[in-house]
């Protein structure tokens, strides 16, 4: 039976704060009049260009996850439900479930990468055959702080290192699926896992001087 794909649309930026954005962003609100004025000092003074307009930030990149919805049930029905958005709401904070909007908070240069966290009170989704799934670079992992204290705060692999992984993360972290594209029995010749695998590469290319956002998520296949 095939497994649920769950996309993440990402997208990369200079770790600002939203305020100082919006600040630069005002600052760029020139009347006309204002641009006709200083393009005319401009020319008498400089050979330089101006620019009135804001430069963007990276398009997004799609990255696609295959669940294991067969082995881990729970955790995966809980990932599946924040890409969605469904109306889940916690009694203590009354706002939808939703990965939309949150920022890959912790990045581990050439380990992990650390985030899409919506906290589900009391949700110890802890199978033990998930924990004993194998897990390599480019799966999918529920972070947690001791036994039985899952969330819904996810992490992907980056680390190529079987000995560290077997020592600091097999058997202590439910499996919850891995990069589409780079699974046994994922179609290589995918077009969209060939677009999943090179985003997920270049993961390793982001540093703590920029931040990840999620900016678009959803279902690919149920």
């Amino acid at each position: 039976m095939a497994q649920p794909l769950i996309t993440f649309a990402f997208t990369a930026q200079d770790a600002i704060h939203h305020s100082q954005l919006e600040k630069a962003a005002n600052s760029l609100k020139t009347s006309s009049d204002q641009i006709e004025v200083l393009s005319s000092i401009h020319a008498a003074t400089s050979s330089t260009p101006l620019s009135f307009t804001s430069p963007g930030v990276h398009p997004p990149s799609t990255l696609v996850l295959n669940l294991f919805s067969n082995v881990a049930r729970k955790p995966s029905q809980t990932a599946y439900g924040c890409a969605m958005g469904r109306k889940r709401f916690q009694k203590q904070v009354k706002k939808p479930l939703h990965y939309l909007g949150n920022r890959v908070h912790r990045i581990v240069e050439a380990y992990c990468k650390r985030g899409w966290q919506v906290h589900i009170n009391g949700s110890k989704n802890l199978t033990e055959k998930a924990l004993k799934l194998p897990i390599s670079r480019g799966s999918l992992l529920m972070a947690n702080i001791g036994k039985h204290s899952n969330t819904s705060q996810v992490f992907l692999v980056l680390l190529n290192d079987a000995e560290r992984i077997r020592k600091n993360m097999q058997g202590k972290h439910v499996v919850l699926g891995h990069v589409y594209g780079m699974g046994v029995g994922d179609d290589l010749l995918d077009p969209v896992a060939k677009e999943s695998v090179g985003v997920f590469k270049r993961l390793d290319t982001i540093n703590d001087g920029t931040e990840l956002l999620i900016k678009h998520c959803g279902v690919l296949r149920e």
